[in-house]
């Protein structure tokens, strides 16, 4: 996995000032793998992008994620343009999700 995150590391002072209660942690833990599914779902059914950007942005609004759309000028060897990533970090208990979604070029 690329390491690429870097940037966005939680300092410990940090971690102690937003400590998450383990239920709520349970509870995010638990919406972001839903939203995982949704997201697998829409990239591989729906054909108009504009529409998918659109739902797509609406759930990571309603999760509190953060997200981030990368695109090379040249598909990748496997004939990717593309991925979103969906990122949500918990620098309480250093617990993060970064996951790539990507859909094949036609």
């Amino acid at each position: 996995m690329n390491n690429k995150n870097s940037i966005q590391q939680p300092i410990c002072s940090e971690a102690a000032k937003n400590a998450v209660d383990p239920v709520l942690l349970s509870q995010q833990r638990a919406k972001l793998s839903k939203m995982q599914t949704f997201l697998f779902s829409l990239l591989n059914t729906l054909a108009d992008a504009s529409h998918s950007i659109d739902l797509i942005s609406t759930q990571i609004n309603k999760y509190h994620l953060h997200s981030d759309f990368e695109c090379a000028d040249k598909a990748t060897s496997n004939g990717f343009h593309g991925h979103l990533i969906i990122e949500h970090i918990e620098i309480a208990d250093g617990y993060g999700i970064n996951k790539k979604l990507a859909k094949k070029q036609v």
